[in-house]
Parts: structure tokens; sequence; C-alpha cells
């Protein structure tokens, strides 16, 4: 999964200084009191051939149109699958917040408290019954979590419900989190 190519059509279009989208947002949310500055398409367009010197450029050019450019809140309207938290709270304390895949431990946030993430194998917005329950979830570290989302990745299931999963070409192996009854 890469960077869009570009935002479509004006609706969409970024307004850094009122941080929010304009086109139809503005006809709902009238704020003519601060200065409009947008940036051109080309601005989301990631060119991965550029030279060294031409990505500086580009860094120059956005640090000029947001140099002025304060912060603001963008209000969203959207929809999210639920996620009942408790068991993946339950399965990372099993897990004692260390990665199933690279063995990396958790890191202890400012509150004392230790931080590991969880992974649904079959993703919940595909909604399929089951996704929630604790043999669809393996415990990870942010970076592994990144790379499932983001890295070429593929399952396998092994004997004795132990399952392969190869990102980029690397093998990893976990047993699943399947609680007898």
């Amino acid at each position: 999964m890469g960077i869009s190519a570009s935002l479509p059509d004006p609706i969409f279009a970024v307004n850094p200084m009122r941080s929010q989208r304009t086109g139809l947002l503005d006809t709902l949310i009238p704020n003519d009191s601060e200065p409009e500055l947008r940036e051109s398409k080309r601005t989301y367009s990631l060119n991965k051939n550029l030279d060294l010197e031409s990505i500086r450029a580009k860094v120059r050019e956005f640090n000029r149109l947001y140099r002025d450019a304060a912060p603001q809140h963008q209000h969203k309207v959207s929809e999210q699958v639920a996620r009942p938290g408790m068991v993946t709270e339950y399965l990372k304390q099993l897990h004692n917040y260390v990665c199933q895949l690279c063995q990396a431990p958790g890191f202890r946030k400012r509150n004392g408290s230790l931080y590991a993430e969880a992974h649904h194998i079959i993703e919940l917005h595909h909604l399929i019954p089951g996704s929630y329950c604790s043999d669809n979830i393996v415990i990870v570290c942010p970076t592994c979590h990144r790379k499932l989302h983001y890295a070429s990745v593929s399952y396998s299931l092994n004997h004795n419900n132990e399952v392969s999963v190869v990102i980029n070409g690397k093998t990893f192996s976990f047993d699943r989190n399947i609680l007898p009854e």
C-alpha cells in the first residue's frame, strides 16, 4: 500500500490555514476571517524517482506553504468496526506484552504500563463471524503490526495450530491463541 497519487476534486482540497476540507464543507462551516491557503494536487503526489535536491525543494515548498499555518481541529464523521478490547488486553497480558512474531518486548508507556498491539489475522473490516475471537488475534510490536498491514504478507496454518506468516520474504511462526474450553 503506498501513498495516494492525488486527492480527488476540490471538495477534498486541503485548506492548511483552516486545517479542514474545503468545498462542500465550507458551505456548512463558514469561516472567512482566516486567509485561505491551498496546495495544488501536485503537493499530494509522491514521485519516488526524484533526486535528493528535488526532494529538498519539495520539503522547502511545503515548509513555505505551512510556515504560518497553525494546526487546528478537523471535524469528521466516520464509521468504524466495533472492537471489544478486553480479549486483546487479556491476550497481551498472557503474552507478557511480547511480540509473538519478533519476540520484541513491549515498551513502557509514560504512565508505567506496557504497550503492545493486537492484530486480527482476518481483519475486522471483512465482517467475518468469529473474527473477534482469540484464535484470530496475534500480539505484536508496533513495527510488526505496520508490516502486517503494509508489507507483502502471506499466512499458512501449520500442524498443531501453529501459524507461519511470511513478511517480505522472512518467515515467522507463532501459536494461535486457542484457549481450551
